[in-house]
């Protein structure tokens, strides 16, 4: 097979990959959002079989103290049972794809070995989640082990998309699209950390919003954000230091001719996505915390 071959199918599973852990992300929102985190009490299987029973009549009489976690007794629920199974099948199907791409990016280890080592890098990096994934739910969700697995997904994104970019370059970075970049690289490698920062606080955030949730019995919505702690007025302050921050980079961008376009583009396309993002936030605050709005934020912070 061609070289030109294998950098072609390099990087369409390298997207592809990309996708699908924005999938796995997104997934992770709606399981939060539904309390589904312990659909599946044990790990890799659930309830000890590979595919879900979809009713407690398949369950061993005793099924709560066998698959007893943390002291606390299993509960099944087929809907969120489900839920957390297929946010594991998405899981899988990502390792897969990622598998695949490093497979693919053999070729490059006499061309650009750093295609190569960070693409086994992030083979490792899923193979690691995974197993921090068991350690969750062995947990009981404890937000320590919540927040690590979110902030690794957040690491494999960006060495997925640096992956790619740098398979890319011919492509992406020849004639004059992204002229003048290079003055940009130190507000965006901040813009990068602090939105890092915003969704690692956000994370507990969302875990202050379960424990809250689960002592009113998922009543009372409407008194949830009213009863939020010091993350929440981080969460806030430090959004609209982000927005400064996009707001100063955009305007520097806009006003500076030597910008290629490409490189323009890229920090319009910050703005908008930190935009949709605040209106997402203010949604969340102003109509209770609607369940549909939450794995919105979350998916929408990974692309940022």
């Amino acid at each position: 097979m061609s070289g030109k071959r294998y950098h072609g199918l390099f990087r369409r599973f390298n997207l592809i990959t990309i996708g699908t852990v924005y999938l796995v992300i997104l997934a992770g929102g709606v399981v939060r959002c539904t309390g589904s985190g312990m659909g599946c009490p044990d790990w890799p299987r659930c309830f000890g079989t590979w595919v879900p029973p979809t009713d407690v009549s398949q369950l061993p009489s005793n099924y709560k103290e066998k698959y007893k976690v943390q002291g606390h007794e299993a509960e099944f629920n087929v809907a969120k049972t489900w839920t957390e199974y297929g946010n594991r099948l998405v899981g899988a199907l990502t390792g897969i794809f990622i598998f695949c791409m490093f497979i693919y990016s053999i070729p490059f280890f006499k061309e650009d070995r750093q295609v190569f080592y960070f693409s086994l890098l992030s083979l490792f990096i899923v193979g690691f989640q995974g197993w921090l994934g068991a350690k969750v739910v062995a947990s009981y969700l404890s937000p320590v082990m919540i927040t690590l697995h979110m902030a690794l997904a957040m690491v494999l994104i960006g060495v997925l998309w640096y992956v790619y970019f740098r398979a890319s370059k011919t492509i992406w970075f020849s004639g004059t699209l992204f002229n003048g970049i290079r003055p940009y690289r130190l507000w965006m490698w901040l813009l990068a950390v602090a939105t890092f920062l915003q969704i690692i606080i956000g994370t507990q955030v969302r875990e202050e919003i379960d424990v809250i949730s689960e002592s009113m019995n998922q009543q009372g919505r409407g008194e949830w954000i009213g009863m939020l702690g010091g993350y929440f007025l981080a969460h806030r302050v430090w959004s609209y230091i982000i927005a400064a921050l996009t707001l100063y980079l955009l305007i520097k961008a806009r006003l500076d001719i030597h910008l290629g376009k490409g490189a323009k583009n890229i920090v319009y396309s910050i703005a908008f996505f930190i935009t949709l993002e605040m209106i997402i936030g203010y949604v969340l605050v102003f109509l209770q915390l609607p369940a549909f709005a939450q794995p919105m934020h979350l998916l929408n912070g990974s692309i940022i």
